[in-house]
């Protein structure tokens, strides 16, 4: 192909040297130290999981409830808001463990106990099952976010320590 610009086609930089091994390995122990850092930053305040828990009860019971699904719902996804605004005043930052395995696994663990959770309201609702049931589904959904909220953390946190 032609270049037309009157500028060579490739302009070869200024020569750079390579950098020594000792420089090479202090800018891996700075990062090193950055990605430490990061790691301690990502520390989630003990509140925020029981908080988070209690959301998920709010919403899963509230699902059973034809009149006021709604409304919790509503308080469901405005504590979520604020949860993640108050975790990001807090630590400068917001991360997630989906691209880590375990993280994703027991992200998925999460989603379809909560799913699970739901679907059962949804049947209780419907006059399918005792309202009781609306509160066990509930009660399992949050005690499973408070098992799974510090594996999560602690699993991101191991990652952002590690060179991956």
């Amino acid at each position: 192909m032609e270049n037309n610009s009157g500028m060579p086609s490739s302009s070869p930089g200024p020569a750079r040297a390579q950098p020594s091994a000792a420089e090479a390995q202090a800018a891996l122990d700075a990062l090193a130290q950055g990605r430490g850092a990061l790691a301690e930053l990502a520390i989630t305040p003990w509140w925020y999981h029981p908080v988070l828990a209690g959301l998920v009860f709010v919403f899963v019971v509230g699902t059973a409830s034809a009149q006021f699904w709604y409304l919790t719902f509503l308080a469901y996804m405005v504590g979520l808001a604020w949860l993640v605004r108050a975790y990001r005043n807090l630590t400068g930052i917001w991360a997630n463990g989906w691209k880590i395995a375990q993280g994703r696994m027991l992200s998925v663990v999460l989603f379809a106990v909560l799913l699970a959770g739901v679907l059962t309201s949804l049947a209780v609702r419907r006059g399918q099952l005792d309202w009781w049931w609306a509160v066990v589904a509930a009660v399992v959904g949050a005690l499973t976010t408070l098992w799974v909220g510090p594996r999560l953390d602690a699993t991101l946190r191991a990652a952002l320590r590690s060179a991956t």
